[in-house]
């Protein structure tokens, strides 16, 4: 009688993967953060050590990892923009904990305050982006994922959802933002969503000025069959970039070599 051996497949969990990452980890948090992030690792790992988590609303971080693994990463920065929440449906946690950092950027006062306390390396702004300096109402919901300065957009969610406050704001270009802060001028990442406004926050970039690899945007309404018709797109085609991936409702693009 022959035995056959079945081999045996051994995971590595994700805490022990590299020396350096529990160090990565207690530098980027706090100890009380930290501790709490390292024992999600442990748990999840003895739960399901096949599990790869996403911190994305639609596993968008998840696709921006695959992109990145396939350019050259020499700052390890991005820009977030319509931020948000620091960890829940956040684009730039799962880098955060991988010892990038950069600047998030949200017209949400409470949002900027809780980014300040969680990612504390991050550089994060309390400030509305659009193309040009000018007095906007930026409009709050009950769901702040919604929250948006484009009219359009809070006439259509304000039959969903409850109007918790309206701010009377000045805008910002995000090239004046980048300059204040002295973001380098090539990124890895930006990663823009403002619920409608997201044209004028790309236009505000003043591209090549700022170039990143990579641009993850949302695309409302965005049709498959028409792209190049899509303002968007059209802009970022017109500045070296093309769509290498698309996850309902975000577009994935790639900074081109001809664009470089």
């Amino acid at each position: 009688m022959i035995r056959r051996h079945r081999p045996t497949l051994h995971v590595t969990p994700p805490f022990m993967t590299r020396s350096h990452q529990m160090r990565t980890l207690y530098g980027q948090f706090g100890p009380a953060s930290a501790t709490l992030i390292a024992g999600a690792w442990v748990t999840r790992y003895l739960l399901d050590r096949y599990s790869i988590p996403s911190y994305g609303q639609y596993g968008e971080d998840r696709i921006i990892g695959s992109i990145l693994n396939s350019i050259p990463t020499p700052t390890r920065y991005y820009v977030d923009v319509g931020s948000n929440h620091p960890v829940r449906y956040s684009n730039t946690f799962a880098l955060y904990q991988r010892g990038w950092r950069g600047v998030t950027v949200d017209a949400n006062s409470n949002l900027v305050r809780l980014h300040r306390r969680i990612r504390p390396r991050d550089t994060s702004v309390h400030a509305a982006v659009s193309n040009g300096v000018e007095l906007r109402t930026f409009t709050e919901f009950d769901d702040n994922l919604v929250s948006s300065l484009d009219d359009s957009h809070v006439s259509e969610w304000s039959r969903h959802r409850s109007i918790r406050a309206r701010h009377r704001v000045t805008t910002q270009p995000l090239a004046d933002i980048l300059d204040a802060h002295n973001a380098p001028h090539d990124f890895e990442l930006l990663t823009v969503d403002v619920e409608g406004h997201d044209l004028e926050v790309l236009r505000s970039l003043r591209m090549p000025q700022y170039r990143p690899y990579v641009i993850v945007v949302e695309l409302h309404g965005f049709d498959l069959y028409s792209a190049t018709h899509e303002s968007v797109v059209a802009l970022l085609a017109d500045n070296g970039y093309r769509m290498v991936a698309f996850a309902k409702p975000n577009g994935f693009f790639l900074r081109t070599v001809a664009g470089t």
